[in-house]
């Protein structure tokens, strides 16, 4: 009788340990976190929004939202990168797929991605080790790729090439070189060899507005949660 209680004993702490293993990798929905950021940048979940702050941890179904001087760099599982700017509006729909409602997103993958827009033309990488620019306006889509090929809807553009596109017009296609990517788009540091510095805040600069601000203010962490 003393080694059945010892036996059942240890099969109940091991059933114990298995189901809280188990349990944290249910929990554990994490699909990126935040990394550096300046101005405000807000999550809005399950119809509440608050503040980011380093180190937030982000799953499927976040919106993220920046305002006028605010840029976010995400940190995702596998190894990706991304660099949300200014005045922006996405979705996380999966792990690597965005839905991106307006504003600018550089990434620099490790795995396929995809990013849809507003107009039903999605913006995909589909291999790893791409790097690529897209920005999503009232006039269209604007699509820059820095490394390898990416896809604007069916239509490729290769690296070195920025393509645009209005609202149900084909693409326009032009090579635009580092210099001009980095300020067509600022926000998001700009082109292959500016990728955007930890302490950096934005430019705002804009192609249809022009420049909109300068300054370099240190990023900060703002409070947890607020409505404001």
């Amino acid at each position: 009788m003393k080694y059945s209680g010892t036996f059942l004993t240890l099969f109940l702490c091991l059933a114990l340990l298995v189901t809280a293993a188990f349990g944290a990798q249910v929990i554990d929905d994490t699909v990126a976190e935040v990394g550096a950021f300046s101005g405000k940048v807000f999550i809005v979940r399950d119809g509440e929004r608050f503040h980011v702050s380093e180190g937030t941890k982000l799953r499927v179904g976040d919106r993220i939202v920046t305002d006028s001087a605010g840029t976010v760099k995400l940190h995702h599982r596998d190894g990706s990168t991304m660099y949300i700017g200014t005045s922006s509006s996405l979705i996380i729909m999966a792990p690597m797929k965005l839905s991106l409602i307006e504003g600018t997103i550089k990434a620099d993958t490790m795995a396929a991605l995809e990013i849809d827009t507003q107009d039903g033309r999605n913006v995909t990488a589909p291999i790893e080790g791409a790097g690529f620019i897209v920005r999503q306006s009232a006039e269209g889509i604007e699509v820059m790729a820095l490394s390898n090929n990416v896809h604007m809807g069916r239509t490729k553009v290769a690296p070195g090439m920025y393509a645009i596109a209005g609202k149900g017009q084909a693409p326009t296609f032009r090579i635009v070189p580092d210099f001009e990517a980095a300020e067509m788009f600022a926000d998001v540091g700009g082109g292959s060899d500016r990728a955007i510095a930890e302490e950096v805040a934005p430019l705002g600069f804009s192609p249809a507005a022009g420049r909109q601000g300068s300054g370099t203010p240190t990023p900060k962490a703002l409070p947890a949660v607020g409505n404001d």
